[in-house]
């Protein structure tokens, strides 16, 4: 039997190589309109088709709805798609989050193949979200409450929630709210439990109507072991409690370039400290001043709290700004006063 030469072997190699190739980049297109529930064309919305089949690792396809709502994307991925529409800044928020899924809402499911490489489809986007407007004070000092972990659960299905961890330094917390009475639950590690929208509706659900704003005025009792204790600068007193560190790195609005994202921060001792605590955000990346808006406390290893040391190592969160700062904790607990925030940027 006579070998194939290597000039055959490697033609054959290439056609296969390149029958995969083309199998693999292989475009298939899905094209249609989107309209809102009462049959408009949504204009200027994004469309994405979400493989089903393929891990999330590969991606949705997505792009935005023209004129008269037209759109047309086209994605690597055979098999099963599903097509959705959102526009997060118009108040529609995407139907992949079961929590803000509008009932009754047609989901569109496509599947696509060499046999049918293309599909034309309808998209209905979903009706606006109602807003929930939260407003946290400490019941006994009236001060704001700046960080606040709210969760909010459907009332007909409480295992299916949404857990938001939010510093807002004015103690309003503002979140999306879904289409089904929901349970409200908020609290603090210093705070007792809070459900439902006043003390006289403890647990009760809560309903918000597409588009409508529902404002409630949260009054957080503190826990036995808070009580008289100075959580705030406010109510902290110079001479009983530790001034704040001067922080010395990274310089603010300093913008950094390293990655991985390896953060040095740094400050001066304060006398009389046993430790240090260093709370760190990370805020909207999207944000083209490059400042920390909407920021979120940023939990990583190792811990925040009981340093020793005038410095702290972490790795960020992304390529987008940052914030921190730090107070020192005397030998009997005490916090002291907190240095004021002080913003960086990860450049990549």
């Amino acid at each position: 039997m006579r070998r194939a030469t290597p000039t055959l072997v490697l033609a054959t190699a290439l056609v296969a190589c390149a029958a995969t190739v083309t199998a693999q980049d292989r475009a298939y297109r899905i094209m249609g309109q989107v309209v809102d529930t009462s049959g408009v064309p949504a204009v200027g919305v994004r469309v994405c088709a979400y493989p089903i089949e393929r891990g999330p690792a590969f991606g949705a396809s997505c792009t935005r709805s023209g004129n008269e709502g037209s759109f047309a994307l086209d994605t690597r991925a055979g098999g099963r798609h599903q097509v959705m529409a959102d526009d997060p800044d118009g108040g529609h928020l995407s139907q992949r989050r079961l929590f803000y899924r509008a009932p009754g809402l047609p989901v569109v499911d496509v599947v696509l193949d060499d046999g049918a490489p293309s599909a034309t489809v309808t998209v209905v986007l979903a009706p606006k979200n109602g807003t929930l407007v939260v407003r946290a004070a400490d019941d006994e000092t009236g001060w704001p409450v700046d960080l606040l972990r709210i969760v909010l659960c459907h009332a007909a299905d409480p295992q299916l929630c949404f857990v938001s961890d939010e510093r807002r330094d004015d103690g309003v917390y503002t979140l999306a709210a879904p289409h089904v009475p929901f349970l409200l639950d908020a609290f603090t590690p210093e705070h007792e439990r809070w459900r439902g929208a006043t003390r006289g509706e403890l647990g009760s659900p809560l309903t918000i109507a597409s588009g409508e704003t529902l404002e409630t005025t949260l009054r957080l009792s503190r826990k036995p072991a808070f009580r008289g204790v100075a959580l705030t600068d406010q109510e902290k007193q110079p001479g009983v409690h530790l001034p704040a560190p001067i922080q010395t790195a990274p310089l603010p609005g300093a913008q950094l370039s390293a990655f991985p994202r390896t953060t040095l921060l740094e400050w001066q001792a304060v006398p009389g400290a046993a430790s240090y605590t260093v709370e760190v955000d990370f805020c909207n990346g999207r944000s083209p001043t490059r400042e920390c808006t909407d920021p979120y406390p940023l939990h990583r290893d190792p811990p925040m709290a009981g340093i020793t040391a005038t410095s702290y190592t972490f790795t960020f969160i992304g390529a987008q700004p940052g914030r921190w700062r730090v107070f020192a904790v005397d030998s009997l607990g005490r916090p002291g006063f907190k240095s004021p925030w002080r913003v960086f940027v990860h450049e990549r």
